[in-house]
């Protein structure tokens, strides 16, 4: 069974490039939706109640630091620790951490 996934990223290269990565792995994670600040994905995380959310810290509104001390509902929580991007360079994955 899937986990229910949320995306939290600011950075509409970074959303789109975690989309399909996690697109390669269908049996492990189900999309539910994405927001680009912290104060949206608080709500989305409260209504939507994912398993996982996939959580950049730097963004808008409310740092994922923020957001996370806000929830009621606190799903496993992954940062992806990627590189910067631009239009002409890749995305390097690096590693990621589940606490």
């Amino acid at each position: 069974m899937a986990y229910t996934t949320l995306l939290l990223d600011d950075e509409p290269l970074a959303l789109d490039r975690l989309r399909r990565l996690l697109a390669q792995y269908p049996d492990d994670f189900k999309l539910v939706g994405q927001a680009q600040n912290g104060e949206e994905g608080r709500q989305m995380i409260e209504s939507l109640r994912p398993q996982v959310i996939f959580l950049d810290i730097e963004m808008p509104v409310l740092n994922g630091f923020e957001m996370l001390a806000r929830l009621q509902h606190l799903p496993y929580v992954i940062l992806p620790l990627l590189t910067k991007t631009t239009p002409s360079a890749p995305l390097k994955r690096t590693r990621s951490i589940i606490s």
